[in-house]
This record gives C-alpha cells, structure tokens and sequence, in this order.
C-alpha cells in the first residue's frame, strides 16, 4: 500500500490520535525568534485559558533566529539550530542544558517527533558557506543518535508536521540558492524513518508560511496559511484532505487576517504592502484540534514583527478570526513548542 493509500485508510487512527494530543497540550513555549532585528524572549504562553499569565523570561538561550524542536520523552524540550550546530534539552524545571551538536548548523529547518523520544530535523539553511541543505538527522536526549534521510530537494522555511502516528507532511519552501520556492509536497513515512513520496502540489508556491491541522468531522484538514512566493506575493489560505486527494482554495477558511502596524513604521501602507504579510510565523492546533491558534510574523515588507495572537475557529455558520491576547514581545522566525498543562504553574 503506497503512502497516499495510506492516508485514506488511516481516517479514524487521526482522528483518535489528534483529539488525544489536544488534550495534553496546554501551554507553549515560545523560544527566541526576532523582535524588529533583536532577539526576542522566551515566553510561556498558556493559549487557551487566558485566565493564566504569560511568564516572559528573558532570552535565556544562546541559539540564533530560525531554530526548531518538540517536546519528546514525555518529558524533554530538544530544541536546534538557528545558524548553528548546537541542540538543547531542557526537563521540567531544569532549562536549557546544552545537549550536543548536529553535524551542520542549520537556521530555517523543520523538525518532527519520531518514536516519541528523537527529532527528525531536516534541511534548513547552512551560511558559512551559504547553502539550502537537502540533508537530515536524528536527534536524541543524548544528542545525534544518526543521519537522516536525504530530502527530495534542498529545503528551508517550509513546514513539516505529523498527520498521523505513522506518517508526515513536508509543505512548500524554499532554496535559497536557485531562489525556487515550491508548490511541492511529500509524504514522510514516520514508521520506516527513510521514505519520501511526493504528494499533491500546492495551488501556490509558498515559504515563510504557517500549517496546522483541523479535525472536521473527524476528517483530518490539514490548512496552509499565508507565505510568499517567489515573486514576494502574499498568499491566502489553502487546505487538503485525505478524501480531496488535492488542495483546495475555496471559501471554506477566511484569509489570516492583515494586522499592518502602519504608525510604528511611519509610511503608507498600499495595496503592494499589503500583499506580503504575513511571513514567518507560528500556527498551533486548539484543543481537539477544533481550532488554529497564529502567532506573530511580519506583517510587512519591511520586516515588522507582530505580537497579534488569533485563533482561527468555527462561529457555527461559518470559519472566522478571533483576537485572543497579544505576546509579550513581538517575534518573527521564532519556535513556539505545545506542553502538557503540568510542566508549568498556571
């Protein structure tokens, strides 16, 4: 049975795994990114009780813009990268030990939990000397457990997240150095940890951009927000199904909705401005996966960071943008990680 196959068949194993996973996860961590050419800080940000209070504390990791990671072990944040080689580990209480190096620095990748206990990192950007890394590995409590599986083609600022227990998802991105950026998907096979098998294409190529799942009827959707294409335009919002087989752009999911802060950046904001926001960003599933939460980006071309939360959810009649409340700093290229309720006080 091929990987397309296997999405289609695997319906009700994402539908109990996704409505488990919203259950757990209750707060985030939102690691360093970029505040108007800064390093930002590391927040908890508790999304979805906004009876709790952010704890913003200070940017207590030397890891530069555009690091990932995950929580792993039931117990661990790993997290890597951002133009070097280290990866950190931190449990409960205990921040931010330094774990061990990868064998390239890479700013820009993506990651996912493989086996609950590793990160699979793949591709990213390597800058001494510049180059989009089509490269991967596996990283372990204990540091580089092995290499990973060559991409299908050098890759960095796409997304890449799990669709079910047994298999994930590579969206978009780009190369630096040919200046492509893609409308590709693949199919990662999480079981096998070595297999890559293209899926359907995007209707718009995208980099910088945002994915998340919504369960629908105990249907997998997994929704793309926003990015840029090659010619530095903005995109809307786009989505796929196992069922569909293709991606659609209909008016299902509104556009993320454009949140310019013209007065701080002192010009007039056009309609050309406003067809890039907005890029590097974060979007994380709500409980049960009923709904998607984004964070930060830049909201325009000349690289201004947001603090704006939303959440993208159901009004009953129809899908819509609420404003939840803002980040305590604003940040662009950053790594927000979900974690259980019980890892922090609320």
């Amino acid at each position: 049975m091929n990987l397309i196959s296997q999405v289609s068949s695997h319906k009700a194993e994402m539908s109990q795994l996704f409505l488990d996973e919203g259950i757990i996860s209750g707060q985030l961590v939102l690691f360093p990114g970029r505040d108007d050419g800064h390093p930002s800080n590391t927040e908890f940000h508790a999304l979805w009780n906004e009876s709790c209070s952010i704890v913003r504390m200070g940017n207590m990791l030397e890891i530069g813009t555009g690091s990932t990671g995950a929580y792993v072990n039931n117990d661990s944040l790993i997290i890597c990268g951002g133009s070097r080689k280290e990866c950190h580990k931190s449990i409960p209480r205990q921040f931010y030990v330094r774990n061990d190096f990868m064998t390239t620095e890479r700013a820009f990748a993506a990651s996912i939990v493989v086996g609950n206990y590793r990160l699979l990192v793949v591709g990213g950007e390597r800058q001494n000397p510049s180059e989009t890394l089509r490269t991967s590995e596996f990283i372990g409590l204990n540091g580089l457990d092995e290499i990973g599986p060559q991409l299908p083609q050098p890759t960095q600022n796409m997304c890449f997240l799990k669709i079910s227990s047994s298999m994930a998802m590579m969206i978009g991105g780009k190369d630096i150095d040919s200046g492509s950026v893609y409308k590709s998907t693949y199919f990662f096979d999480i079981v096998a940890e070595d297999t890559f098998t293209k899926g359907p294409d995007l209707i718009y190529s995208r980099q910088g951009h945002a994915c998340g799942i919504l369960m629908i009827n105990k249907m997998v959707h997994v929704v793309v927000l926003s990015g840029s294409d090659d010619s530095d335009k903005y995109r809307g919002t786009e989505y796929w199904t196992p069922s569909l087989g293709v991606f659609k752009d209909e008016d299902v999911f509104p556009k993320y909705p454009l949140n310019v802060r013209g007065s701080q950046v002192n010009i007039v904001i056009d309609e050309w401005l406003l067809q890039y926001v907005n890029v590097c960003f974060q979007a994380i599933s709500g409980p049960g996966k009923s709904s998607l939460f984004v964070l930060g980006g830049y909201v325009d071309i000349l690289g201004t960071p947001t603090k704006a939360v939303k959440e993208l959810k159901n009004s009953g009649s129809s899908w819509i943008w609420q404003q939840k409340p803002n980040l305590e700093d604003a940040m662009a290229f950053f790594t927000a990680i979900q974690i259980p309720i019980h890892l922090l006080d609320c």
